[in-house]
């Protein structure tokens, strides 16, 4: 972060700069409009953090639907969104080692307009410990970005309150 005496400083250049204006606008208007600049620079920085943080995530989506896939498990055929409600729980099921599609089937949100009975069609597969091992990790990541976007907007709404 920018000292004081640096903002002073930089400021005073813009000051000294500025053209035909030098005895009209205030030293404090360059002080207000470098710190607003400042500002700005960090909200943008942590936006960007927080892009390559989503793109991130999203990776970590498509090794989970890969995992999936490999264990001939289509869950995505059957759940719009893996990373929902529903997708989760089983998710967090078949890691802890939930094998029974019936079982896995009830975590189905009512919100979901797949049947009980086509999460459970799609849950029949091969339960391999190596794609489980995979699955679990990938879910981790994914989880760890979810985070890091959170406190990123956390910290952009806190950024954009005090502009």
């Amino acid at each position: 972060m920018l000292t004081l005496s640096k903002q002073y400083r930089d400021a005073k250049a813009m000051y000294s700069t500025a053209n035909g204006y030098k005895d009209y606008i205030p030293m404090a208007y360059y002080l207000a409009r470098f710190d607003l600049m400042t500002k700005y620079a960090y909200y943008v920085a942590i936006f960007v953090n927080e892009i390559i943080a989503l793109r991130s995530s999203t990776t970590h989506i498509q090794r989970m639907q890969k995992a999936l896939s490999e264990m001939n498990l289509h869950l995505h055929q059957v759940l719009s969104d893996i990373t929902g409600v529903t997708g989760i729980k089983i998710i967090q099921a078949i890691i802890a080692g939930e094998r029974d599609p019936k079982v896995l089937a009830t975590y189905r949100d009512r919100r979901v307009k797949s049947t009980q009975a086509d999460i459970e069609a799609a849950l029949t597969g091969d339960y391999r410990p190596e794609h489980v091992f995979i699955l679990s990790q990938e879910l981790s990541l994914y989880q760890t970005y979810q985070a890091q976007i959170e406190k990123c907007d956390a910290r952009n709404s806190k950024m954009l309150s005090s502009l």
